[in-house]
């Protein structure tokens, strides 16, 4: 046998009935050592978490196989940034070169289109817009497999 004590890994714990804060116990530790109290008794997350080798080779692998589409990422919101500020730059020039009639019509509100606003239907409504054959549809497969009361198709005959 080895004369080595290997700890398992430990963390503080509170317990409201003796309302003391205890630390360094096993995390396994489920009743106070104070009063005994079983409930009450809970872990506290204050301690510094020490990863495993086995977190470290998770990332290690997970950085080389993210790397790809965060380079796209960054240099697509990079080609966005330099687009913006392109825009802003040929505005400014545009501006610079403009007439005062010019840039009086650019000052002008122009009017924006207007955005279809949805609007909500009730079932009736709903079911009223729909041809005849189109609510039987709806009434004999739409309707149960929605309520899952479906039936092989051989149910019905004899």
């Amino acid at each position: 046998m080895s004369d080595t004590f290997v700890m398992g890994p430990r963390a503080d714990f509170a317990c409201k009935k003796c309302g003391d804060v205890i630390p360094d116990l096993p995390v396994a530790c489920v009743r106070c050592p104070i009063c005994n109290s079983k409930r009450g008794f809970f872990r506290l997350f204050n301690a510094v978490n020490v990863m495993s080798g086995k977190t470290y080779k998770v990332g290690k692998f997970l950085d080389k196989k993210l790397t790809p589409a965060l380079d796209l990422k960054s240099s697509k919101e990079q080609g966005a940034k330099r687009f913006e500020t392109a825009a802003q730059e040929a505005l400014e020039k545009a501006v610079e070169k403009a007439t005062p009639e010019q840039r009086a019509a650019a000052d002008m509100p122009v009017a924006k289109d207007v955005k279809y606003q949805p609007q909500m239907v009730g079932a009736a409504a709903a079911l009223g817009m729909l041809k005849p054959h189109e609510r039987a549809d709806n009434r004999q497969y739409i309707w149960p497999a929605i309520k899952r009361h479906l039936k092989p198709i051989w149910h019905d005959k004899k």
